[in-house]
């Protein structure tokens, strides 16, 4: 578990992995200093996509301004946006015994 002032029942390999991929990001740009270190701001999108906490709530739990939480989750869906899998040319997907399909994440 991973800790937000409540649990966040994610993997920490998860939360690792994510961090990774925003530690390289910001090592490609050359970015300066940030108002969260890479781990948090991969806690605060998983945080964003698990709970769907807004953009000001996100930004009032890890004390940053409702604009950079804004900011930080875009970048990591930036970031995330070419691991996805393309559409299928046919959507949605034909499964034999189920009416609809979803995704979890």
């Amino acid at each position: 578990m991973v800790p937000y002032r409540a649990a966040l029942d994610v993997p920490d390999d998860l939360v690792s992995w994510l961090e990774n991929l925003i530690a390289t990001r910001r090592s490609k740009l050359g970015s300066p200093w940030r108002a969260l270190t890479s781990y948090d701001q991969a806690v605060m999108v998983l945080v964003w996509f698990a709970k769907g906490d807004t953009f000001a709530q996100l930004g009032s739990h890890f004390r940053v301004s409702t604009d950079t939480a804004w900011r930080y989750v875009n970048e990591a869906v930036d970031v995330l946006a070419p691991l996805a899998r393309p559409w299928s040319r046919r959507w949605p997907p034909r499964v034999s015994g189920a009416a609809c399909c979803w995704t979890a994440l």
